[in-house]
């Protein structure tokens, strides 16, 4: 804010996820600082504590297609315990022939994509942890294809259901019994 006289409502874009938040305020000159916050915003109900996913590529030097706001462990191999743009509530903007918008973070920085040399040498797994048990009718994945930029969506598409059984927290485990039924066990 440039006038310290007046309010100003900042929407954050990409929206900001967390169960804990820290102001510290920072001045190019020495200063008494007082600080007023008000934050607004909603309830995360959807129960997701991290994903995982290999990140995604920059296709062209300026457009970046990988996960630029993920906060959990970057290094060698996929992003772990962490969450970003594939769970922050905001659809991508069409790419429609790479003329795109340029944000304050870069080309594209709105999508994740990966190359298809990524794709071939193994699937593409994106492994989502909840903290607790879920049951699921449904599943939507926004995605964009373009074959004549380079953009396209593969034909096959398989789901294992391996996801449904990792999560955080604990439950009872299920043994099996002399006749077949699934029992608890401690």
């Amino acid at each position: 804010n440039i006038n310290t006289y007046l309010e100003q409502r900042n929407a954050l874009v990409p929206p900001l996820v967390a169960s804990k938040v820290r102001f510290i305020p920072v001045s190019s000159h020495p200063r008494t600082v007082c600080l007023r916050v008000e934050l607004y915003g909603c309830p995360n109900t959807a129960g997701v504590v991290s994903y995982s996913v290999v990140d995604g590529k920059e296709k062209d030097p300026g457009l970046l297609l990988t996960d630029n706001t993920y906060d959990g462990s970057r290094g060698p191999g996929p992003l772990q315990r962490g969450l970003g743009q594939l769970y922050d509530g905001q659809l991508g903007t069409p790419l429609t022939n790479l003329q795109l918008q340029t944000y304050s973070r870069g080309k594209g920085w709105e999508w994740v994509g990966w190359s298809l040399a990524q794709v071939q040498r193994e699937p593409l797994h994106l492994t989502f942890v909840f903290a607790t048990m879920r049951n699921f009718s449904s599943l939507a994945l926004h995605v964009f294809s373009s074959p004549r930029d380079d953009f396209q969506v593969s034909q096959k598409k398989e789901m294992n259901a391996d996801f449904f059984i990792h999560f955080v927290g604990s439950l009872p485990r299920l043994r099996p019994s002399a006749e077949g039924r699934k029992e608890e066990s401690n």
